[in-house]
């Protein structure tokens, strides 16, 4: 597992201890110091973790407004809050608090507890380079292709044809430890090189077990 915290704080003790938790747990921390570039952050990549110091002038705004940061609506979130504050509870946003100061047991603990969010959440995004054939039937054309990545959501693929946004298909692959797998799929994005990414619109319960036992098994 290689999954991403972002961590907004200023604070010393919270920037050491809290990204040496984070690595036992084989996730890599961005460590921000201002508001503005964790927003940015926030809006460039992807993180499973965004652990958020609230003693920063602008953060209670950032937790509160995370829904606008689509790729990290479904973060699982951490508020660092002093005890004198903690009795209002959790600030708008947060899943997790982390109070100061912070020390390392507690911060365990509540990493611990917030451990299975983290894998689900990385489990959803994982996505593993993939190049076996694909069968593709819409209800005017078939074609071939072939597949380069995959995630539990969807998969990308390359092929000679055009392919249309919002085109859907009957898709048929066979995974590399011989699992055949069926899917219906939309087109959400196509390029003029032949490259194009799909999303399961309906993945049967044993193929979607199937499709998470095998990236399991890469990540």
């Amino acid at each position: 597992m290689s999954a991403y915290a972002l961590l907004l704080s200023q604070d010393k003790e919270v920037q050491s201890i809290l990204p040496r938790l984070l690595g036992g747990m084989r996730i890599d921390t961005e460590i921000v110091i201002d508001v503005l570039r964790a927003a940015r952050l926030l809006r460039e990549r992807k993180f499973e973790a965004i652990i958020i110091d609230c003693e920063l002038n602008g953060a209670d705004t950032l937790l509160e407004n995370i829904d606008s940061y689509p790729s990290n609506r479904t973060a699982v979130l951490f508020a660092i809050m002093p005890e004198v504050d903690t009795r209002d509870g959790l600030p708008a946003g947060a899943k997790f608090m982390i109070v100061k100061p912070v020390l390392p047991e507690q911060a365990r603990r509540m990493l611990y507890a917030a451990s299975g969010l983290l894998i689900h959440e990385y489990r959803r995004y994982f996505r593993c380079g993939l190049e076996v054939p694909i069968y593709l039937a819409a209800e005017s054309r078939e074609l071939r292709a072939k597949t380069t990545n995959i995630s539990i959501g969807g998969l990308a693929i390359r092929t000679l044809e055009e392919i249309r946004l919002a085109e859907r298909f009957r898709l048929k692959f066979v995974l590399p430890n011989a699992v055949g797998l069926q899917a219906d799929a939309e087109v959400v994005w196509a390029d003029t090189k032949g490259r194009a990414g799909l999303r399961f619109l309906e993945l049967p319960e044993l193929a979607h077990r199937r499709l998470q036992t095998w990236l399991d098994s890469k990540m």
